[in-house]
């Protein structure tokens, strides 16, 4: 996960006029006041409306900070739980605490925002609660109600064991630092929104064992820092075919196919890679989409969305490029996800040479994959949430409850 440098003062206090109240799934009039048994604190958090073009629902808000030495201060002696409601609702809704450092106060914290609508405010109400009381946060449900089929924060410290890098979404695809072998270990390294993974451009990766469909439509997103002087690079890798082998591309395979996103040979143009093994010969058609590259030297969010009529490339929340999908095979993209970094076929024992020269050079974070297709106000939201949490949100000094 990321968040960008913010005072231990929260920026913002909350208006009281022009927020919209909500009803939690289920029905039944909002109960107003604190959950039962919180002790703690409380911030309001909002969303103005000015901020959003396009209704979009079950959105994943984050809120984050890299340090905060008032709330470390508040907390110090205490393991706190965070949750979040609906302004004065006593409701909890699904969340996921990535990861709070005591020492500093640094944050990230996911909540599933139920609406967001043009013109209309949405209040949130941000609890730490110090009473020891264990709740369910709801973490799967938060990105099953998001359509997230798999979400990879990053922040893991890489050791080469099976399944430390976490998926927290009901699929549970875990990753391996360096498909278990410490010299393509990718290194832990502080980004935008807080901690993500440094590749070092010769192999590095992280490598999953399993995979779960996305099938004809389907996005995924991630945060890309390109140090590359020389392409293509990789940054994401997905094979599927009728083979039996790894990538499906087995001599007997009938027919196969591969896709990543990936930055070309000149580093300019980012987009879709689809690779395409014809049936009963050893021959390729490629296919590369998009222009334009995520700057070198900087974080970037980057996105695809896909169908069976067209591919999109989301370049900062932006729309750079709109492109038919092929027509040969019909665009069948899975995510089987193999690997983040390069292709898997790059560490032992496979070992090869010419994956490695194509392995992602700098840093990844954040990535998320969806089984549907969505809409420009999705990516534009999320760039502009992830990437200045600060900015995009209204965010309350801390109060103490009960």
């Amino acid at each position: 996960g990321r968040y960008r440098q913010l005072p231990w003062l929260f920026l913002f206090a909350c208006s009281a006029c022009g927020y919209i109240r909500y009803e939690n799934e289920g029905g039944g009039a909002a109960n107003e006041g604190i959950p039962a048994g919180v002790r703690g604190f409380r911030s309001r958090v909002s969303v103005s409306g000015d901020r959003v073009e396009a209704a979009v629902e079950q959105f994943p808000l984050f809120i984050g900070w890299q340090e905060n030495a008032a709330l470390a201060s508040l907390l110090e002696g205490n393991t706190p739980q965070f949750f979040a409601t609906l302004a004065n609702d006593s409701r909890l809704l699904p969340s996921e605490l990535e990861h709070y450092d005591p020492a500093t106060g640094a944050l990230a914290f996911w909540v599933l925002c139920p609406e967001l609508q043009p013109g209309r405010t949405v209040a949130l109400d941000l609890y730490v609660d110090t009473s020891g009381s264990a709740r369910d946060s709801e973490v799967t449900e938060l990105w099953r109600r998001a359509g997230i089929q798999g979400v990879w924060h990053l922040g893991e410290e890489a050791q080469g064991l099976e399944r430390e890098f976490h998926d927290s979404s009901e699929a549970q695809v875990h990753g391996q630092g360096g498909a278990g072998v410490a010299d393509y270990l990718p290194q832990r390294t502080p980004s935008l929104l807080g901690l993500g993974q440094r590749f070092d451009g010769g192999g590095d990766l992280i490598r999953f064992s399993a995979g779960q469909a996305a099938a004809e439509s389907g996005s995924l997103s991630h945060w890309l820092y390109s140090e590359a002087e020389s392409g293509p690079r990789i940054a994401y890798y997905e094979s599927a075919g009728s083979g039996s082998d790894y990538n499906g591309f087995g001599t007997g395979t009938p027919q196969g196919y591969e896709w990543h996103s990936a930055i070309n040979d000149n580093l300019t143009s980012m987009g879709l890679v689809w690779s395409e093994r014809n049936p009963g010969i050893n021959e390729f058609t490629n296919y590369v989409f998009g222009t334009g590259a995520p700057p070198r030297g900087r974080w970037s969010h980057v996105a695809l969305s896909w169908n069976a009529q067209n591919i999109r490339l989301f370049i900062d929340g932006v729309l750079t490029q709109t492109v038919a999908s092929p027509t040969t095979p019909r665009a069948t993209f899975t995510a089987d996800f193999r690997a983040l970094g390069t292709c898997k076929d790059a560490a032992p024992p496979n070992n090869n040479a010419s994956a490695r020269a194509r392995s992602w050079h700098g840093m990844i974070d954040e990535l998320q994959i969806s089984a549907s297709t969505r809409e420009a106000e999705w990516f534009r939201l999320a760039f502009a949430n992830q990437a200045d949490p600060g900015s995009f949100l209204a965010i309350g000094a801390f109060e103490r409850v009960r």
